[in-house]
């Protein structure tokens, strides 16, 4: 369906898509609409179907600013909408964008159905179904493509020491390649998948077969392939080098991946309203590429200590090939007045193969089992029948748990930097009461409570992490209790909302908070005069204060509170000024603010408690985050089957830190450096279309999409991508050709 690697291909493919172009219109113009209806006099049933038949065949034209025009260079939008040749003069793409054909019963439902859509050069989607009573199938095939960013940390200096002994971490960049390599189009950061995945159903019904318990069964299988290249971002540890030999790595690795599945299900009726449902799976994960070891990292840098032994063969983001079967049971059905739903779940995840430091250390155990149960039940406690007044009853109740199966033997001595998990167990319950006061209207009143409970071990010391400086506890619960309600009022007016209060009085992590206020609300109003205008509106806000965490032994014993304020709101109009207009705008703002101490420290925390510090009081960094987008439409119908739609969306995103108690906080900068975001994403277009007669149609569309980084990111690589695409597509619908099947009685 989609592009070719040659030049040869490429012009191959361009004929070919002109030659169906010619041919669709040959045969709108010399074949008729409609088929003469077919000889029903024969003493067979005659079942008639159509063979239906439209496809959109168009080229697009890209204009892409420099420097990301050049193939050596994956811009921002190529992580969304991959282009092609970028170098050519200009990129140029041409293919049957979208299709759809097949055979439909005289009740429009589809006997046989094929669609397919090809928006760029690496990028295909083709269904396929199919179904006659008790028999469906189903299969799906994509390709999509995605270029990754190649990222060049703040403070890079190529070829130079680090300009800080204080702060190394991230200034320098050694990749994998000499630095005239480094943006080659043959060290391109890419991800290509392809996969293909099918179901087959059975319903005895559809045969008028009455089998005892079966409603229905399935069978499904898929394949994927996963191939590219992804870049391994890491800081050589202190431990391991010299400070003025830190900096950071850029390692381009290698993905070769393969995800085979398959699976069934069964659908039964034990009686009355109950439905049970089971199924099963396996599925398989393989990396075909090699492992990327520290004794590849220093063959590329001089710099670096040739490893010997276990330290050679320390893998950088090793992914295992695993096995996984999982199975799961759903049940629903009613018990007296109440309704209940209740079901179970389990998985094994089995890692197969071992990495070489794993097979020098004799490590054998790396398996996990998850499993849940789940019971929910919905208990109306007035007469069912009067809405006015009702009041109800439900609730649920989830336990899941995870063992890990691991062994407990750490690389290089038992260096642990973190606690082995073991276990974690969770409980999850709600119960809310519900009455209906008003018409149209819903109050409820709950409590929701969870509860976490894990296993950690400890390796002894020395050189490991011990319970008094883990950052993770082994419990944590919290508790909620809410008021929700929503209404209708004047039939054109909707109001829901929800009010909550949470309390953690143990938190599991150092960032979660204790005290938790929350209000979600949303509306809707409907005006019909002047014109039909709906205006949706939504907010939320959570306001949350965690209790500081003590570490045994810290040297700082200033109060390392957590302050976070969480709020979001946004509003959507939708209007019919005239009877050939629709408008659409709608606008979101999203905002996070957290106030939390860093812990910091330039060696692990398995030194000990001699070298654990958090930031003293008068250095709290203030972290924000704040995206905001604005988007409209508008959908223009005119005269002569012409229609007008024009489009925009922008968005703008800001994250910083800053110190609300002292301008001078040499944290705040060093964050601030090393994380702050700052751009604006801009998409605008519009398009035009005309029917030109029954079954033909011309559609011409521009796209703008810019974005800027605002941030000065050095001369490496400019992030900021523009780019102008130009869209030319005709639609031939090739008629309705009227066909029969015969039938026996």
């Amino acid at each position: 369906m989609s592009s070719c690697a040659t030049e040869r291909l490429e012009r191959e493919r361009t004929a070919h898509a002109f030659a169906a172009w010619g041919v669709s219109v040959l045969l709108l113009t010399a074949l008729p609409v409609t088929a003469d209806e077919p000889d029903t006099t024969d003493a067979d049933a005659v079942a008639a179907f159509e063979a239906r038949a439209e496809f959109t065949l168009g080229a697009r034209f890209y204009v892409i600013d420099s420097p990301q025009d050049n193939d050596n260079i994956g811009g921002f939008w190529d992580q969304y909408r991959q282009t092609r040749k970028k170098n050519a003069d200009p990129p140029t793409f041409i293919d049957v964008l979208h299709s759809d054909l097949g055979l439909a019963r005289d009740d429009d439902t589809w006997l046989l159905h094929l669609e397919s859509w090809s928006p760029n050069a690496n990028n295909d989607h083709v269904a396929v179904d199919a179904g006659d009573g008790g028999v469906e199938i189903d299969i799906d095939y994509r390709r999509y493509r995605s270029e990754d960013l190649r990222v060049f940390p703040e403070g890079t200096f190529q070829g130079q020491n680090p300009p800080s002994p204080i702060f190394p971490f991230g200034t320098e960049y050694t990749p994998d390649a000499s630095d005239a390599e480094v943006l080659d189009s043959n060290r391109r950061l890419f991800l290509q998948r392809t996969g293909i995945h099918g179901e087959l159903r059975f319903r005895p019904e559809g045969f008028d077969l009455d089998l005892p318990l079966l409603a229905e069964a399935s069978l499904r299988s898929g394949f994927e392939r996963r191939k590219g290249f992804r870049q391994d971002r890491f800081l050589l540890d202190i431990v391991e080098l010299a400070p003025s030999n830190q900096r950071f790595r850029g390692n381009r690795r290698k993905l070769d991946q393969e995800v085979s599945n398959v699976g069934g299900a069964v659908v039964v009726s034990p009686g009355g309203d109950w439905v049970t449902d089971f199924d099963v799976s396996f599925e398989s994960f393989r990396e075909k590429a090699d492992p990327v070891l520290f004794s590849d990292i220093a063959a590329s840098d001089p710099s670096i200590p040739t490893p010997t032994g276990n330290t050679a063969l320390r893998a950088f983001d090793f992914v295992p090939n695993t096995d996984r079967v999982s199975g799961s049971m759903r049940v629903a059905g009613p018990v007296g007045p109440a309704s209940v739903q209740a079901g179970a779940f389990a998985t094994h995840l089995k890692q197969t193969n071992k990495a070489p430091l794993q097979r020098s250390l004799g490590i054998d155990k790396q398996a996990l089992t998850t499993w849940s149960a789940h019971l929910g039940f919905d208990l109306p406690l007035t007469d069912g029948a009067k809405a006015l007044g009702k009041v109800g009853l439900n609730g649920f109740a989830k336990f899941s748990e995870r063992l890990n199966d691991l062994d407990e033997n750490d690389f290089e001595g038992n260096r642990q930097i973190a606690p082995i998990l073991r276990r974690r167990s969770e409980l999850e319950a709600q119960l809310e009461l519900t009455a209906r006061p008003l018409p149209g209207a819903l109050v409820g009143t709950g409590y929701r409570f969870d509860s976490v409970d894990r296993n950690l071990r400890y390796a002894a010391p020395p050189g490991v992490i011990q319970p008094p400086l883990s950052l993770v506890e082994k419990d944590g619960q919290t508790h909620t209790v809410y008021l929700r309600a929503r209404t209708r009022l004047l039939r054109r007016m909707q109001l829901r909302g929800e009010l909550g209060w949470q309390y953690a009085p143990q938190r599991s992590f150092p960032r979660d908070p204790t005290y938790t206020v929350y209000f979600d609300g949303r509306g809707s109003y409907t005006l019909p005069r002047p014109f039909p205008l709906t205006l949706s509106v939504y907010g939320g806000v959570r306001d949350g204060h965690g209790n500081g965490k003590v570490l045994t032994g810290e040297s700082t014993q200033a109060r390392k509170d957590l302050d976070r304020l969480q709020w979001s709101y946004g509003a959507t109009a939708t209007a019919l000024p005239m009877r050939r207009v629709s408008l659409t705008l709608s606008f979101i703002e999203q905002r996070d603010e957290q106030d939390f101490p860093y812990l910091r420290t330039d060696v692990p925390r398995t030194a000990g408690p001699s070298f654990t510090n958090f930031l003293p009081g008068t250095e709290r960094p203030h972290y924000r985050s704040d995206v905001k987008s604005l988007a409209n439409s508008l959908h223009l119908k005119l005269p002569a089957d012409v229609d007008l739609r024009l489009f925009s969306s922008v968005s703008w995103v800001r994250a910083d830190y800053s110190d609300a108690r002292s301008d001078s906080s040499n944290t705040s900068r060093v964050l601030e450096s090393a994380s702050e975001v700052k751009s604006r994403i801009l998409s605008a277009g519009s398009g035009v279309g005309w029917t030109a007669r029954e079954g033909l149609r011309f559609d011409l569309g521009y796209r703008f999409d810019d974005y800027v980084d605002h941030r000065d990111r050095g001369a490496l690589i400019d992030p900021d991508d523009r780019r102008h695409t130009f869209t030319v597509a005709m639609t031939v619908d090739l008629g309705v050709f009227s066909g029969a099947a015969r039938t026996r009685r």
